[in-house]
């Protein structure tokens, strides 16, 4: 079930509507109501950090021990499988 009005706390039935649960989250991620980059509770890096790591020659091992993250994190960046909102 998706929500129509960006408050909180309603339950009114008629800002209801039938979706899939993509749908609901296409639906968020639209309206900006889903954490992304350092916004993400626990983010270890921001957007300096994730600049760095995509601009530099570094191999992932060594950008891994450099920001405290694991090798596959640094190839995600990279690839842009995350934090692909920077640009």
């Amino acid at each position: 079930v998706g929500h129509e009005c960006d408050v909180k706390p309603c339950v009114n039935p008629q800002h209801l509507y039938a979706g899939t649960h993509k749908d609901n989250t296409d639906d968020a991620v639209s309206r900006n109501r889903i954490a992304r980059g350092e916004l993400v509770a626990g983010s270890r890096l921001n957007e300096h950090i994730v600049r760095q790591i995509r601009s530099s020659s570094l191999i992932a091992e060594k950008e891994a021990l450099r920001f405290g993250v694991s090798k596959s994190t640094i190839g995600a960046i990279r690839r842009r499988e995350t934090w692909s909102h920077i640009l």
